[in-house]
């Protein structure tokens, strides 16, 4: 019991100010990442999955706490209306902390799935808004975010594996 109360101490003391420094390390993780591992011009998005893997690994408040944060955070360099960001992550928070309840599932299968289903739908609609908000014409947007959401997806294992191993307490 103390093991368990020791690691959510851990997982609080080290949660806390990762929410609160998410619009400092999240624009520059998804930059960074991008660019580390562009290949032909295009880099994956590893917002998305990250939400999901948390949703799936973590507690539903902790996960949409996080969800939250990071779209924030990354809504505030975008260029459509503020708030949106978040929005679209807590939908794909809220989707996929419904799913865990649902399926007692794990494997890189799920991983796999998780992972297309937010990175892709995540893309598209960011796409699909900066095409109306800035006024650009969809399909190079969405052609990029199509390619963006399969790179994404291929790397969902390494971020679900992540955040297994990070300290905190499961989802319940």
């Amino acid at each position: 019991m103390s093991e368990r109360r020791e690691s959510g101490a851990l997982a609080v003391l080290l949660g806390v100010p990762a929410l609160l420094l998410a619009p400092v390390w999240a624009p520059l993780l998804r930059h960074a990442a991008a660019d580390l591992f562009a290949v032909g011009g295009v880099g994956p998005d590893l917002a998305p999955v990250a939400v999901a893997a948390a949703c799936w690994t973590r507690r539903p408040a902790i996960a949409i706490a996080f969800a939250l944060a990071l779209g924030a955070s990354l809504d505030l360099a975008s260029a459509t209306p503020w708030g949106l960001g978040p929005a679209r992550f807590l939908l794909l928070a809220t989707f996929v902390t419904r799913l865990r309840r649902a399926v007692d599932a794990e494997g890189v299968g799920v991983s796999l799935f998780l992972g297309a289903l937010c990175a892709t739908s995540e893309r598209l609609s960011a796409a699909l808004l900066l095409a109306l908000f800035a006024k650009l014409p969809p399909q190079p947007l969405l052609a990029h975010a199509a390619l963006v959401a399969l790179y994404s997806t291929a790397l969902a294992p390494l971020v679900f594996a992540a955040a297994h191993r990070l300290p905190g307490e499961g989802p319940e």
